[in-house]
């Protein structure tokens, strides 16, 4: 019981020193500018820089949503893989 606990709170502690990792960078260093205001349209056709303007457009004005679904993603994988995983049984 008391080595369930001890790997708890190691697991709660390594959490929020990681949270509080990646929250530094984020809020250290800025994301990319981007050059196109909300009015520009883009063109459309052949040839067009349109994946390059739309992934412009997410970096530049959702980048912290981005990071954080990033970071929830793998906050997701790691509690499956944590259910998952093969442990003791009780009983």
């Amino acid at each position: 019981m008391a080595k369930s606990r001890s790997r708890t709170l190691l697991s709660a502690a390594f959490s929020a020193i990681l949270f509080a990792a990646v929250m530094g960078v984020l809020l250290r260093e800025p994301f990319p500018a981007n050059e196109f205001s909300h009015g520009e349209l883009l063109e459309v056709g052949a040839g067009s820089q349109l994946g390059g303007g739309f992934s412009a457009f997410l970096w530049g004005y959702r980048g912290l949503d981005l990071a954080f679904q990033v970071l929830v993603l793998f906050a997701a994988a790691f509690s499956c893989l944590a259910l998952l995983r093969g442990g003791e049984t009780h009983g």
